[in-house]
């Protein structure tokens, strides 16, 4: 405010704005505690008395002297006017109605008042270590009801014990906090990283290292202001994570088998936990070649906005949807608009992978198989451009080629394989050529049937060239293929 004032070339339009900003901001009710707390300190300058004088001054230079006097008195007081911004801006948003949140101590000092409400009892309770029939509900340290708080003053977490004796078995409250939880609970606002503009706010527990814990959090200011900005705060969960997993990819470290949690704070005062868990971390770990090719890769809805596939196919894989609707999707938008869907390959192997390493999970297709009937696809799709050469055939071609895919994709999004096997095999006739062994494969279950199904789909796109490339270049030979075929 003050490099403002000092602009030799403000005009009175500006200096009148500014003015009304000024009196705006020290007219708030945090403001005028914070004035009542500067007199208990024997200064009694009155600025909102200062702001008023300013009306009957006629010339600009002497106004802009009057206003700095009045925000020089704000800067001379950061422990109160500062503090007062941090209180209802940040710490508000996650406790309040106690220490210097408590509304009869909004005109104490807030340093005193935390001292005395967390961290003297702390204190005391260490000296006297006394013994009691109540436990805390975070340490399970037995602690007195004179030192005992409860955990109505944090947002979402508990119920007033006072007035709300029946959330409790046989109406007896249980759930206190020892002097030293509740002092770390109060500690929770410095971990936060806030919005410039909104409510929300987040931290990301990454477990592995101090280090890291410290880079994911100030990574993710920039990650929630952008979020709040475009109004997309509900996918700001899956940003945070798809950069945490840019940033690994792109350094080549190694994830360390440890839950990662992101813990968000909702405008509605909710909390949203998404764990990334041990398994999510070893598919990130073993498809961290291919969710490096699904950076960057987006497709336009028809609202125009983008939908990310890296963020999409990280937003699946936490939440336990498999990965086929994205695939779906993008085979279609493949046929109908020509668009690229090489992807769709990356896709695959991220689906398979979290079905191996999920609870349970087995391998019911492999690799080779998915190759081996992609193949399939990219011959008989050369069947049909063989078969009609000359320009006036070719878009009928095109034609015919898309809408068996569109029915063969209609079927894999309904789980229906009797229709499929159905429509492809009586295209194979109606071509004279035999029909994939690989086929037969897709009765056992509805995962196989849907990987391969989708992997055949994708050669009739005629987009697995790069995969055929890096297959051949990896195997060396193609025995693998032909064992998978039989």
């Amino acid at each position: 405010m003050n490099d403002k004032l000092n602009n030799s070339s403000i005009d009175s339009e500006d200096l009148k704005k500014l003015l009304e900003d000024l009196k705006t901001y020290l007219q708030r009710n945090s403001y005028k505690s914070g004035y009542a707390i500067a007199k208990q300190k024997a200064d009694h300058y009155d600025p909102l008395e200062a702001l008023k004088s300013i009306k009957d001054i006629e010339d600009d230079k002497e106004k802009i002297k009057k206003a700095i006097e009045v925000t020089d008195y704000i800067i001379n007081y950061p422990e109160i006017f500062c503090f007062k911004d941090i209180a209802y801006t940040k710490v508000s948003k996650l406790w309040n109605n106690i220490s210097f949140l408590y509304p009869q101590n909004s005109k104490k000092d807030m340093i005193d008042t935390h001292r005395t409400v967390f961290i003297k009892p702390v204190k005391d309770w260490v000296n006297k270590s006394p013994r009691a029939k109540d436990y805390c509900i975070e340490c399970g340290i037995s602690v007195p009801a004179s030192f005992s708080t409860g955990l109505s003053w944090l947002h979402d977490m508990g119920v007033d014990h006072k007035r709300k004796y029946s959330y409790f078995w046989n109406f007896r409250p249980d759930s206190y906090l020892c002097p030293l939880c509740a002092f770390i609970y109060s500690c929770a606002p410095l971990g936060f990283s806030y919005a410039d503009y909104g409510n929300d706010c987040v931290f990301i527990n990454n477990s592995e290292s101090i280090k890291l814990l410290q880079d994911d959090n100030i990574g993710a200011k920039g990650d929630i202001d952008d979020a709040v900005k475009e109004e997309n705060i509900g996918r700001l969960t899956y940003r945070l994570i798809s950069r945490m997993v840019n940033e690994q990819l792109r350094q080549k470290q190694k994830y360390e088998l440890s839950n990662i949690q992101v813990i968000m704070k909702r405008q509605d005062g909710r909390y949203n936990i998404n764990l990334l868990s041990k398994t999510h971390l070893i598919v990130i770990k073993e498809c961290g070649r291919e969710l490096e090719k699904l950076t960057g890769i987006y497709l336009t809805l028809r609202n125009k906005e983008r939908l990310y596939i890296f963020e999409e196919t990280l937003h699946n894989l936490i939440n336990g949807y498999s990965q086929y609707g994205l695939i779906n999707m993008a085979l279609r938008r493949g046929f109908s608009e020509g668009e690229y869907a090489g992807y769709v390959w990356s896709l695959l192997k991220v689906q398979l992978a979290s079905k191996l390493y999920g609870k349970g999970g087995r391998a019911m297709v492999t690799d080779n198989m998915i190759f081996a009937i992609s193949q399939a696809g990219i011959r008989f799709r050369g069947k049909f451009e063989n078969k009609d050469k000359n320009e006036t055939q070719k878009d009928s071609t095109d034609n015919k080629l898309r809408g068996f895919a569109y029915q063969l994709l209609n079927a894999l999004q309904v789980g229906d394989c009797s229709g499929f096997l159905n429509i492809a095999t009586r295209m194979y006739i109606g071509m004279g050529e035999p029909v994939p062994n690989l086929f037969i494969k897709m009765i056992n279950d509805e995962e196989t049937f849907k990987s391969l199904g989708y992997a055949y789909v994708l050669g009739l796109k005629g987009t697995a060239d790069e995969y055929t490339k890096d297959k051949q270049k990896n195997n060396g030979s193609d025995k693998n293929i032909k064992e998978a075929q039989l």
